[in-house]
Formats: structure tokens, C-alpha cells, sequence
């Protein structure tokens, strides 16, 4: 993806950089847009960045004619009863706004 090995460390704000540098480099191709992909799932840091200097959602939406959807867990709660439940997001509301 155009990221080489020693570019950040794993878990750091560098990493989520670079992340974010690949994902823009795919959202940004001519390739990805509405008529291809009809949503796209943002993790919470992704929609808190920008792509090209607009909002990542927003971006989607009005430049790609895509769909964004903001992934609504913190990954997986332990199992419980041969049960596995996703994490919540606290103060989602607030997010959302």
C-alpha cells in the first residue's frame, strides 16, 4: 500500500497516519465512487480525519456519491455463555453530531 516497513509503530499515532494515508489514496482513485461502492464502513478515526481537506463522511457523500457508515462497536466484548457480544461505543450520540 505504498507504506514502508519502519514508517511507524504499531499501536502509535503514526501508525493511524499511515492508515489514513492508504485509505486516502484509495478513496481519492477515480475508481471508488457511487456508481462502484455503494457504502463505505469508517472506523471512528477515520471519520474524525479529512480527506483532500473536507470530512472524510462528507467527503464521501457529496464528492463520491457514497454512502458512509460509521462502525457502531469497539470490537469484542469476552464471551459469556458461548456468547461473544461487540463492544459499545461510549457517548455515540455525541459522535454522531
Amino acid at each position: 500500500y505504498g507504506i514502508k516497513e519502519g514508517e511507524y509503530e504499531v499501536g502509535k499515532p503514526s501508525m493511524f497516519d499511515c492508515i489514513h494515508k492508504m485509505r486516502t489514496r484509495i478513496m481519492t482513485s477515480p475508481k471508488f465512487n457511487g456508481d462502484r461502492i455503494l457504502g463505505a464502513i469508517l472506523f471512528e478515526d477515520t471519520m474524525n480525519r479529512e480527506i483532500e481537506g473536507v470530512p472524510t463522511a462528507e467527503y464521501l457523500w457529496k464528492e463520491k456519491k457514497i454512502v458512509p457508515f460509521l462502525k457502531v462497536d469497539k470490537g469484542l466484548e469476552t464471551e459469556k455463555d458461548d456468547v461473544q457480544l461487540m463492544k459499545l461505543i461510549p457517548n455515540l450520540d455525541t459522535l454522531c453530531d
